[in-house]
């Protein structure tokens, strides 16, 4: 039983892990893709607001961008990184993190939290210039916009974690029942099994102990229970063969005791025709 239960634990723990880990990855990867989603579009909206310095445009921009889900702070940095416009609180953020996120897109800065980047570029203008710039710095401006600024966002990172513990929890206890189920079922089958076979053990140690009036109680079906029917039908045979045997032994003892008894006469009256004269 345990070496038939080995590969079923075996196979939900893997089970389990791997649902636990493909889960959790998903989830932290929703996460980065949703932050580098909103970073770009709020990028791309800053265009304007960056390049003419409208402080209020990025300021409601990044306000609405706070309403997000798990939302911590938003920035916008110029292209001295001085900023422009922010919301929320965010946390300790160095330049040297900055040019991280600059490089990486999305760097953590915390346990708890997140924050994503993305540049904000002069969108070059793809109509004619007028013969106003040269052929090669027309082509330059179109091949390589301008970068107005920097486009911050902080995520936290607590109702993420709090889905994957839920998530994981809920895993390890859906793994722990299938097992326990499993585990359940599986002896629940060996004791279907192991019950008539000990009951039919039993009654052959009884059969040889002599005791002819024991019988199997019928607790199965198909094989096993031909297996105590036949034992059944078996004690039923060497009983009724017994009971035959007891009747004749006790018949041939009252033919026996009468015999003797003939005998005893025909000695007694031999006897006394030896000693009696006619």
């Amino acid at each position: 039983l345990l070496l038939a239960l080995a590969p079923l634990w075996l196979i939900t723990l893997s089970l389990t892990v791997v649902v636990v880990v493909v889960g959790v990855s998903e989830i932290d990867g929703a996460l980065q893709s949703r932050g580098t989603i909103v970073v770009r579009q709020l990028a791309a909206a800053s265009e304007y607001g960056a390049f003419s310095g409208n402080r209020d445009v990025l300021q409601r921009l990044t306000q609405a961008v706070l309403r997000e889900d798990d939302a911590q702070a938003v920035a916008i940095h110029d292209a001295q990184r001085q900023v422009l416009a922010s919301s929320g609180r965010p946390g300790a953020f160095s330049l040297q993190a900055a040019t991280a996120v600059e490089q990486a897109q999305v760097v953590r800065q915390e346990q708890d939290s997140l924050v994503f980047a993305a540049p904000i570029y002069e969108d070059a203008y793809p109509g004619p210039d007028f013969g106003l710039l040269g052929q090669e710095t027309a082509e330059q401006v179109r091949a390589a916009p301008r970068r107005l600024g920097m486009a911050y966002l902080e995520l936290s990172t607590v109702g993420s974690q709090r889905r994957k513990s839920v998530f994981i929890l809920v895993s390890l206890l859906i793994g722990v029942l299938g097992t326990a189920g499993a585990t359940v079922l599986a002896l629940r089958m060996s004791r279907d099994i192991t019950r008539p076979l000990q009951s039919l053990l039993n009654g052959v140690h009884q059969m040889a102990q002599g005791k002819l009036t024991t019988r199997i109680p019928q607790q199965s079906s198909g094989d096993l229970a031909e297996l105590e029917n036949g034992f059944n039908l078996m004690a039923d045979k060497l009983e009724l063969v017994h009971a035959d045997m007891l009747k004749a032994n006790a018949n041939l003892e009252l033919v026996v005791a009468h015999r003797t008894l003939q005998l005893e006469e025909r000695n007694r009256e031999l006897e006394q025709m030896s000693s009696t004269d006619q």
